[in-house]
Order: structure tokens, then sequence, then C-alpha cells
């Protein structure tokens, strides 16, 4: 008899070990943020407080710096349970593949000659490294990760807002 329960709770240990698994392997950025609005918060989020720290895409004195602060921002954002754990490395990666911290390098788009609809992005030195490739656009973005449509035309700039405010002279009153 005494067996028979150490058989029962090694299949019970296997199968739980079995669940997990598949259930950990199941978690992936695509399911735990489909839309993507959470990546890009934390994009955001972590890209400002490493401006504010002096490393931002615009401020950092190298490319090892930018991606090392986006690094720790990225493990913090998924501590705090902002960014789901599954999409940590895809954050990281638009940091890895940018121009950030690198004066005058650009990304550059190009359509893949398979004909599968998905572009080619990669970091050159200038616009003219890009352009010289037939069939190449310098991207108006700094990461890989925005530069490049599908069919690896280079995305369109930001839009721009600008907001216009009109003060009226305050009314006045006499008093008789």
């Amino acid at each position: 008899m005494k067996r028979s329960y150490g058989f029962l709770a090694r299949g019970v240990l296997a199968l739980s070990l079995i669940v997990a698994t598949t259930q950990h392997a199941a978690a992936t950025c695509a399911t735990d943020d489909s839309d993507g609005s959470k990546r890009a918060a934390a994009r955001a989020s972590v890209e400002q407080a490493c401006t504010d720290a002096g490393n931002g895409c615009a401020n950092a004195p190298n490319h090892g710096a930018y991606v090392s602060c986006i690094a720790q921002g990225v493990n913090a954002a998924v501590k705090n349970g902002s960014l789901p754990a599954s999409c940590k490395s895809a954050v990281k990666k638009c940091a890895a593949r940018s121009t950030c911290g690198k004066p005058g390098f650009v990304a550059c788009c190009t359509a893949n000659p398979s004909g599968h609809g998905k572009s080619k992005c990669a970091i050159k030195k200038d616009a003219a490294s890009c352009t010289a490739k037939s069939g190449s656009c310098a991207g108006n973005f700094a990461s890989c990760c925005d530069a490049c449509g599908q069919d690896g035309s280079c995305n369109p700039p930001p839009a721009t807002t600008t907001t216009t405010t009109t003060l009226l002279p305050s009314p006045t009153t006499t008093t008789l």
C-alpha cells in the first residue's frame, strides 16, 4: 500500500510540472499585451526616466549607456507589474536596435527580397549608407521597432500638434 502512494505522489508531481510548464510556455507577449499598449507605455515611461537621468535617446553619452538604462527600467517595470515579463525582451530589443546614443546614425528600412511582406531594418552610420542600397530608406524613428512599415517603406514621422491659446482682455468694471 505504501508503494502505491509513492507512485501516486510522483504521478501528481509530474502532472503538475507539465501543467505549470505548459502555462508558462503559453505566456507570450502577443497574448499578454495583444494591443501593444503595455509595451508602448513601458517604453515611454522608461524613456522619460532615462532622459531625466541623462541617458535617454537624445542625451545618452553613448549607445551602451542608453541600452543599460532602458534595460534597468524595463526590469523595474516587470517587477512592479506594469509590463508583462513575456514582453521584457521585446522592449529591450527596441532599445538595442536603435540609433540612441549614436549621433548621425539612422534606422535603415529595406523590403525583404523574399517578398513575404516583412521588412528588414538595420542601423547604419548615416543616411547615405542606407540609401546607397536600392529600395532602402532612412527611417524617421530612432528604433527599428518603429521605423519601418511591413513592406519595407519608412513609416512617416510622428504627427505634431500645435496649440494656440488666445487670451481675451479681462473685463473691466467702473464704479460711479
